[in-house]
């Protein structure tokens, strides 16, 4: 989730430093709708979209509509609409995708109307210079991105796989852990690799090309031809 969240940081500081101040504070429904039209075509991942409604809330946007954005994105990005019409079929997206609005805007308004104190604030002061400790965090936040990226280095090589598949549709962890999941359930399978930034998943064992790349589209995904 390093990537991700990496991502969300620097988007959020972006709308820190370059949105004027109280340019988002929406009357009413319309901070909501606000939100709603920019999270469902736009894909957020869960973890990147924390730091940008903390932003957003720095600037005006009301908690309620923060919460509109937290919901709606994650649930709405390319990989989950898939994977809901594969297994529900279209007339279950349009379900999904109506419960999802519905329901993030019915507790955004709740939310507001709970007069929650402080929420806002919470996003902290944009003025102030950051302290010790939100350098300390910087550090530790990119130490461990660091070390996620370089400890496969010193892990060895991977066993020779016995098939590879190319895989298109991935696009964070969670996708590719129901790759591997998809891919476990198979006969014959002894392990799985999923190389997330070039599409590639290894299996390790025996199991028909066709059987795995079956498996695979039932998952959500598809399987590019070599």
């Amino acid at each position: 989730i390093g990537g991700w969240l990496l991502a969300g940081v620097l988007v959020g500081g972006a709308i820190t430093a370059l949105v004027p101040e109280g340019l988002l504070s929406l009357p009413g429904a319309w901070g909501y709708l606000g939100a709603l039209a920019v999270s469902l075509p736009l894909y957020v991942c869960a973890t990147g979209s924390v730091p940008i409604a903390a932003a957003l809330m720095a600037k005006g946007l009301s908690p309620g509509a923060a919460l509109v954005f937290l919901v709606a994105g994650p649930a709405t990005n390319a990989a989950s609409l898939g994977v809901v019409k594969k297994i529900a079929g279209g007339r279950g997206l349009w379900v999904y995708l109506a419960v999802i609005v519905l329901g993030s805007l019915s507790m955004g308004a709740l939310l507001d109307a709970a007069g929650v104190a402080g929420a806002r604030a919470a996003a902290g002061p944009v003025s102030e210079a950051p302290g010790v400790f939100e350098w300390l965090s910087l550090a530790a936040l990119l130490g461990l991105y660091a070390y996620s990226r370089l400890a496969p280095l010193f892990k060895g090589p991977e066993p020779e796989p016995s098939l590879s598949l190319r895989v298109e549709g991935m696009s964070c962890r969670g996708c590719a852990r129901r790759v591997e999941e998809a891919l476990s359930k198979l006969e014959g399978v002894e392990g799985v690799w999923v190389d997330l930034s070039r599409g590639l998943v290894k299996v390790k064992g025996r199991v028909r090309a066709e059987e795995a790349a079956r498996a695979v589209q039932e998952a959500g995904y598809r399987v590019r031809e070599p």
